[in-house]
């Protein structure tokens, strides 16, 4: 076997069997969601999902990340998925989870990961805090659906692989995070029996979003570095997009729940019946 093959389906079992223990631990606390108007789910389904993502990401990472630039963002990644840990056990106040976001991604950016589109190094720094919480926040917004955000992570993250980071360091961690999600995928299918929550999506979001930034920065037209990321990320972008607008038109809170995201659209519209909310 390759050894790319090899490592994928290392990390793959591994994560398939971490995430058959936290779905395990999580009945046996009863950590579970049930039902409510708001969610989708028609049955109660296991809590932190995430852990067992970012748990096998992080061990891959650490056993067998090369370079120290991906050993430190597996740790940024892992310290915004404990925001969303504290946040699903605590619900936090928006503005604290805001401000808690601010701290890692402003570590990010002073660590080297910057989107460099101007010649001016504050605006470069600039764009990337402001990229880096709103794919965090978006791909925090598209779990709604069962597999949705998880599906859309691999598929990014196998993205980003083939359109710059195939040969660079950090096409190791994008395969562990890759192989971490579809471990987990095997569970969150629908029907769900764990959920990904804030832990996985916010953890998730961050590090794909810091992926792309410095993939972007390494162009050398106008185009690719505007487009590439935005193209690769598009379904959460423009999904915050949507919900942003709608929520904010008629005077409720962005982050309150709901079934208005474009996944519910779709579903009512007849183009996804198989999978229900």
């Amino acid at each position: 076997m390759r050894p790319n093959v090899l490592y994928f389906t290392i990390v793959f079992s591994g994560s398939a069997l971490t995430t058959a223990a936290t779905f395990w631990v999580a009945h046996r606390n009863d950590w579970l969601v049930y039902p409510r108007s708001d969610r989708w789910n028609r049955a109660p389904v296991a809590k932190f999902g995430g852990v067992s993502i970012l748990l096998t990401f992080l061990v891959a990472v650490i056993v067998f990340g090369a370079s120290w630039p991906l050993r430190k963002l597996g740790l940024l990644t892992v310290a915004m998925g404990l925001i969303g840990l504290v946040d699903d056990i605590f619900e936090l106040r928006p503005s604290w989870k805001f401000l808690s976001q601010f701290v890692v991604a402003a570590v990010a950016a002073w660590s080297g990961i910057v989107y460099s589109l101007f010649h001016n190094s504050v605006l470069n720094y600039l764009l990337t805090l402001l990229w880096i919480l709103g794919i965090t926040n978006a791909l925090n917004l598209l779990d709604n659906m069962d597999g949705l955000a998880a599906g859309v992570s691999v598929i990014t993250a196998s993205a980003l692989v083939f359109v710059g980071h195939g040969a660079s360091p950090m096409a190791t961690g994008l395969i562990a995070m890759a192989a971490s999600l579809l471990g987990f995928l095997v569970f969150n299918f629908h029907p769900a029996k764990i959920f990904i929550g804030d832990t996985g999506s916010l953890g998730v979001g961050f590090f794909l979003a810091c992926c792309a930034a410095p993939q972007a920065g390494h162009r050398d037209s106008l185009f690719p570095i505007l487009c590439v990321p935005v193209l690769v990320l598009f379904l959460p972008a423009f999904d915050m997009l949507l919900v942003s607008i709608t929520r904010t038109l008629k005077g409720r809170a962005i982050s309150a729940g709901a079934k208005d995201h474009t996944s519910h659209r779709l579903v009512m519209l007849g183009l996804a019946s198989g999978t229900q909310f």
